[in-house]
This record gives structure tokens, sequence and C-alpha cells, in this order.
């Protein structure tokens, strides 16, 4: 039997320690952008209930109020692109139990089977949803503040 060289056996172990350090390190880091991405992903959902809470708010008004019609149906659609576009966080548990009790046409929250992207750019996918959420939530309020301006008059 063919004795084999020692210090060929220590560069072996040292390869496949680093790798498994490497690959355990990756791992950590992957999943700490995941559960970033998860956690803004939830924290969107509570916007999103407020955002429909005062879009059914509003529209219940707009009967009444012809001026402000026109932008809900502008902003709605807009939301509507928005729900189209969200995805889930893969691994996300509690995505699967989100419902929202409303009939916007929910048609989002289905993870894209060809969406294939790194745990960092879903963190950034995430935060720009959550933004463009935002700034339709903004839109909202400041009808809202009209309409509450208006009806003061």
């Amino acid at each position: 039997m063919e004795r084999q060289n020692p210090m060929r056996l220590k560069v072996i172990s040292v390869i496949v320690f680093a790798f498994f350090v490497s690959c355990h390190g990756e791992n950590k880091k992957d999943a700490h952008h995941l559960q970033q991405a998860t956690d803004i992903h939830k924290a969107m959902m509570e916007i999103e209930k407020q955002f429909e809470n005062q879009l059914d708010s509003l529209k219940s008004l707009s009967h009444h109020a012809v001026e402000i019609r026109d932008s809900l149906q502008v902003i709605e659609k807009d939301f509507e692109l928005w729900e189209k576009n969200v995805v889930e966080v893969p691994g996300d548990d509690s995505a699967e139990a989100h419902d929202h009790g409303h009939d916007h046409g929910h048609e989002h929250h289905h993870e894209k089977e060809d969406l294939q992207v790194t745990p960092e750019q879903m963190v950034e996918i995430q935060k720009e949803l959550k933004s463009n959420l935002e700034k339709l939530l903004l839109r909202l309020q400041s009808i809202r503040q009209l309409r509450a301006h208006s009806a003061g008059d």
C-alpha cells in the first residue's frame, strides 16, 4: 500500500476546510439578506393594508365628489400595476397566510418562477416595491387632504 504524502494531506484538508467555511459564510450572508427582504416585504404588506383602507374610504366618498373620482381611478390603476409586480421572498412561509379580505384583483404574491435573483437583489427589489407603494400612498393622502380642504370651503 502506498503511503500518502503528509504535506499533500494537509493541503487537501486545508482546501476542504476553507471550502466549507466559505460556503457556510455565504449561506449565513444569504440567509441574512433573505431575512432582510422578508422584513421589508412584511412592512410593505402593512402599508398595502393602509393604502387599501384609505382607497376604499375615498372611493365611497367619490360618489359625492366628482373632482376626486378621476384621480382615484388613476391611482387605482397604478396600484393594480404595482400589485402585478410584487413578488414573494423565497422561503417566506408567512406570505402564504397573507389574506387581504379585499377584492382588488389580487394577482400578486406569487413567486415568479423565472425570477433568478441573488438574495442581495431580492432586498433591492423589495425596497423598490415598498418605495413605489409609499409614493402611491402619498398620492392617495394628498387626494384625501384636497378632499378635506374642499369640503371645508
